[in-house]
């Protein structure tokens, strides 16, 4: 979890965009950014890792419904299993009034317990770290 990682959230208001400064993250920002990462790609954007990334706008802009939330939580749990930096990684999936909440856990080997709040609504993704 150490070395070297470029931010890819580092536009104005943690937006996607390349921290062009080389700025050194810190253990817990490389894993918030990678969990972040992976729910907001396309599958097949990171050559090393094509089933890493599914972009959780998408389903909301497919029409999603109560009924495909099980499957989306599914989904997202499988980006993590196979990566060997976590331990343990759980989603939770809400539908309410077109908005789309991710409440995602992980706790990491180096011990480190992370879990984000991502909400989509259709017209940009927020995000909020619980712990």
């Amino acid at each position: 979890m150490d070395g070297n990682d470029t931010s890819t959230f580092a536009g104005p208001g943690y937006t996607p965009d390349l921290d062009t400064l080389g700025r050194v993250l810190s253990a817990d920002e490389a894993i918030i950014q990678d969990m972040l990462r992976a729910i907001t790609e396309q599958p097949g954007v990171l050559f090393w890792a094509p089933r890493a990334t599914f972009n959780i706008s998408s389903v909301l802009q497919a029409g999603m419904t109560d009924a495909d939330i099980s499957s989306l939580e599914a989904i997202i749990a499988t980006l993590f299993e196979d990566d060997p930096r976590y331990e343990s990684f759980s989603a939770k999936a809400t539908l309410s009034a077109g908005t789309l909440t991710v409440v995602m856990s992980a706790v990491t080997i180096a011990g480190q317990t992370i879990t984000l709040k991502v909400t989509e609504n259709g017209t940009g993704l927020e995000y909020e770290r619980l712990t």
